[in-house]
C-alpha cells in the first residue's frame, strides 16, 4: 500500500541528492546535542552516548592503520590519567583508513608492524580493535567498535582520527578532524573548571542540519507497508529545532536503510522454495549466509535502540509515544524487537 504524504522537503533534498555528485559528509554543528553513535564494546555490548551523560566524554575515532592515531595515543593517554574520574574517554574504532589492500596502503604500516587488510566481517574488526588496545596501551574498557556499516564514523564527518568533546549534557563543545592534545587540553580544563570551552580551542563548527545523503535515504525509504514510514510524515508535521533535526535525522535514516536492507531478505524468502528452516530458506533465497543474515538483524536492532534513544531525548512524551507505535507495528516488526526495546 502506497501513502498518500511524503515529506516535501525530504523529496526536494532526494531530487538535489541524486542529481549531483555527493560531498564527503561534513561534521557535526557545536552546541547542539551530540550526535547519538551506534558502537558495541570489544565483548559485544552496544554503546550509547546517552548513558554516558554527567561528566564529559572525549570520542576519538581511529584505527590500527591511522598512522597519526597511533601516534599520539602516548600523548592521549596522558590525558586520561590527567582527567581520571572527571573525563570519559571513548576510542572508536572504525574501518581501516590505510588497509593494506587498498590503495590508500601506506609503508609506514608495514615498517612499524601495522599493516593490515579491511576486516571482511564484524568478528574479526572487533579483534584488531583488541589487538591494537594492547599494542598501544589503551585501556580496553574505553574502547568501542563501530557498527559494521560504519555509521558512527559517517555521522560525524568521516576522518581518519576525528575528535570530539562531548559536554555532561550531551552537548558538542569541541572537535577536531585530527586529534590536537593541545586544544582538547584546554578544552577539558575549561570543562573540568566549569567554564565554557575558549573559542580558539573549539575548533571548526558545521551545519546544524543533517546533510543530504541521509535525508535522501531516509525519503527513499518511507515507501512501502503501512508503519514505518509514517515516521516520515509525522515528523514533517512536527515543529523542530536544527539541534533535533541534527539528533532525530541521522537515527532514522539509519532505521530505515537497516530495515530496507533486511526486509530484502524477508521478501526473498515469499519466493524461495518451501523448507522446514524458515531462516536457511531465506538466506539461500537472497544469496546470504546464515551469519550475514544475523549481522543484519544486529543492525537493524541497533539502529532501532538508537532511534529509540533520539526520540527520546527530543521529542515530548505524546509524540515520541506516537513514532513508537509506527517502529513497532505490524507482526513482523513485532518479531524482530525484543520488548526490552522500548522503556516506557
Amino acid at each position: 500500500m502506497k501513502i498518500a504524504l511524503i515529506p516535501a522537503a525530504l523529496l526536494i533534498l532526494s531530487a538535489v541528492t541524486l542529481a549531483a555528485p555527493l560531498e564527503k559528509p561534513l561534521p557535526p554543528a557545536l552546541g547542539v546535542p551530540a550526535p547519538e553513535i551506534a558502537a558495541v564494546t570489544l565483548d559485544g555490548k552496544p554503546v550509547h552516548l546517552l548513558e554516558l551523560r554527567g561528566k564529559p566524554v572525549v570520542l576519538e575515532f581511529g584505527s590500527a592503520t591511522e598512522p597519526l592515531f597511533r601516534a599520539r595515543a602516548k600523548a592521549v593517554e596522558t590525558l586520561v590519567k590527567k582527567y581520571a574520574g572527571k573525563v570519559t574517554f571513548v576510542f572508536l574504532y572504525t574501518q581501516e583508513a590505510h588497509a593494506a589492500d587498498s590503495p590508500q596502503a601506506l609503508d609506514l604500516n608495514t615498517d612499524e608492524g601495522f599493516s593490515f587488510s579491511q576486516p571482511t566481517k564484524m568478528d574479526e574488526r572487533i579483534a584488531l580493535a583488541k589487538q591494537t588496545a594492547e599494542r598501544l596501551h589503551i585501556d580496553p574498557a574505553q574502547v568501542a567498535v563501530d557498527q559494521w556499516n560504519n555509521f558512527s564514523f559517517k555521522s560525524y564527518g568521516s576522518y581518519p582520527n576525528m575528535t570530539f568533546v562531548i559536554d555532561a549534557k550531551g552537548v558538542l563543545q569541541a572537535g577536531y578532524p585530527w586529534m590536537d592534545t593541545s586544544k582538547l587540553n584546554a578544552a577539558l580544563a575549561a570543562l573540568a573548571g566549569g567554564k565554557e570551552v575558549p573559542a580558539d580551542v573549539r575548533g571548526h563548527i558545521r551545519q546544524s542540519l543533517p546533510n543530504a545523503e541521509q535525508i535522501a535515504a531516509m525519503s527513499l525509504d518511507m515507501t512501502g507497508s503501512r508503519g514505518p514510514q509514517g515516521i516520515g510524515v509525522l515528523l514533517d508535521h512536527l515543529t523542530l529545532t536544527d539541534a533535533q533535526k541534527m539528533s532525530l535525522y541521522p537515527a532514522v535514516a539509519q532505521f530505515f536503510s537497516d530495515l530496507r536492507e533486511f526486509r530484502g531478505i524477508q521478501q526473498a524468502k515469499a519466493t524461495a522454495a518451501t523448507a522446514t528452516d524458515a531462516a536457511a530458506a531465506s538466506a539461500a533465497a537472497a544469496g546470504v549466509t546464515p551469519e550475514k543474515m544475523q549481522t543484519m538483524l544486529t543492525n537493524l536492532q541497533n539502529s532501532v535502540r538508537n532511534l529509540d534513544a533520539a526520540c527520546k531525548e527530543n521529542l515530548p512524551p505524546a509524540d515520541y509515544e506516537k513514532i513508537m507505535d509506527l517502529v513497532h507495528s505490524g507482526p513482523e516488526l513485532k518479531r524482530l524487537f525484543n520488548a526490552d526495546l522500548r522503556t516506557k
